[in-house]
């Protein structure tokens, strides 16, 4: 089972020969690291149980920093992933464009931000995923047409 996360971050979570357990993250979300933030035990738990690299995109992590910085919370964490490997960016939006257009027109009443139709599209890609989340716009989404996303998440 391939696991992405989705909360101020998403990611994808491939198990396989690389699988390593990972630890304590920040940078994926302030849901894991900030005590203040709904379902932060939940996160902790569900994060810590997960193993492998985690693999994302490049419309995901501007957002993941930028959510960081705004919160006031250092990059060392999430530098660090990026540097050791843990989180992998393997997502081209240039060659999914048509693909993520189509999605962000389908859900233009949601809003959809540009970071959710790449994962959307990413979840698609790969029919072997779970989207590891606390965003309850993952509910509305769907992925080749009608099938519902799998999930992990606390509701």
């Amino acid at each position: 089972m391939n696991y992405w996360l989705k909360t101020s971050m998403r990611a994808f979570f491939p198990g396989g020969k690389d699988a390593r357990p990972l630890r304590q993250p920040r940078m994926v979300a302030a849901t894991v690291v900030e005590r203040r933030f709904p379902h932060h035990a939940w996160a902790i738990a569900s994060w810590t149980a997960l193993t492998g690299p985690l693999w994302t995109c490049e419309a995901v992590l501007s957002e993941a920093i930028f959510n960081l910085q705004s919160e006031g919370m250092g990059l060392d964490s999430i530098l660090h992933y990026l540097d050791s490997g843990i989180i992998r960016l393997d997502f081209s939006l240039e060659a999914n464009r048509a693909d993520v257009l189509e999605l962000l027109r389908k859900y233009a009443d949601q809003p959809m931000s540009l970071a959710e139709a790449c994962f959307v599209r990413m979840a698609e890609l790969n029919d072997n995923c779970q989207v590891f989340t606390t965003d309850k716009d993952f509910l509305v989404y769907r992925r080749k047409g009608r099938r519902i996303i799998p999930l992990l998440a606390p509701f």
